[in-house]
């Protein structure tokens, strides 16, 4: 499983047929992805949705229980604005 490393801790992300069922939903088709992806907000709504379920994954498939609360949308902004605080305005290209 892939992972995404975000204020020094490491998640696991899965883009499944889950995300896909959530973006179809919110978007109205899985074409309309590539059109909102470009907006800050959607890109946050995408990265915890990926997150959540690679941490659904971990816990229900291979039966390791995910340590704290699922991530939320208002957390991963938080994270990401203390990245481009330590480490530069670039940073979110390299995440």
């Amino acid at each position: 499983m892939q992972t995404v490393t975000i204020a020094g801790k490491t998640y696991p992300v899965l883009f499944d047929a889950n995300v896909l069922a959530k973006i179809q939903e919110r978007y109205g088709s899985v074409d309309s992805l590539g059109e909102n992806l470009p907006k800050i907000q959607e890109t946050i709504w995408i990265l915890t949705q990926i997150i959540n379920e690679g941490r659904r994954y971990r816990e229900i498939v291979e039966g390791q229980p995910q340590e704290g609360d699922p991530m939320t949308e208002e957390r991963l902004k938080m994270f990401l604005t203390g990245e481009k605080q330590r480490h530069g305005p670039g940073h979110y290209q390299r995440l």
